[in-house]
């Protein structure tokens, strides 16, 4: 039976913990490691968050895991309209700030984690997939609950780093289910797990 992060119901707090850890430790080897060619760290505009990551693979996937937790770490954000400019590329952003699924009101917070990426290239384009891990806790005190999603995105190199080229999108519920397979059957060619190259 294949296995996936937070299979067994007592141990998904240690998977997304896992991910957390690696994802942290990826960036930051990728950080102190990188040199001008590959890193090309922006900042991007509107007090978004700083994406590493260059055109070789291991700077597209730092630059993925980074953009994709970004964009849904403003689920719940007051000024998520101004940081958006700081992850979409201009000519998109409008219809993403109209589209942008916020969080349901019984959610108080919500985080995710991208456990890999899976992207293609052609050119100064990228579509690509991501193994996401979402927690959400509720306003209620309601026990949190965990969820994993495949979703797709696209990314655009324009002025030295990468944006996102649309919105996020959810496309297959991966989280694995105690009484039968998960939908998904692993990582799989052309999975880079998050921190990876």
């Amino acid at each position: 039976m294949p296995h996936y992060p937070g299979q067994q119901p007592r141990r998904w707090p240690y998977a997304v913990l896992a991910v957390v850890v690696a994802v942290g430790a990826g960036l930051l080897v990728g950080r102190a490691t990188a040199d001008g060619s590959t890193s090309a760290a922006a900042t991007p505009s509107g007090g978004g968050t700083a994406c590493p990551g260059g055109r070789d693979a291991p700077g597209r996937n730092a630059a993925a895991v980074c953009l994709v937790q970004a964009y849904f770490a403003l689920g719940g954000a007051s000024d998520r309209d101004a940081r958006l400019g700081g992850l979409i590329q201009a000519s998109e952003l409008n219809s993403v700030r109209s589209a942008y699924k916020a969080l349901d009101a019984k959610v108080a917070n919500e985080y995710a984690a991208v456990a890999a990426t899976n992207l293609q290239v052609s050119g100064s384009d990228v579509t690509g997939r991501a193994w996401v891990a979402f927690v959400d806790s509720y306003k209620d005190g309601s026990a949190p609950q965990a969820q994993w999603w495949i979703t797709s995105f696209g990314l655009h190199w324009q002025d030295g780093r990468w944006w996102l080229s649309g919105a996020v999108n959810t496309t297959l519920e991966a989280t694995p289910s105690t009484a039968s397979q998960s939908q998904v059957a692993g990582f799989g060619p052309g999975w880079v797990a998050a921190g990876g190259s």
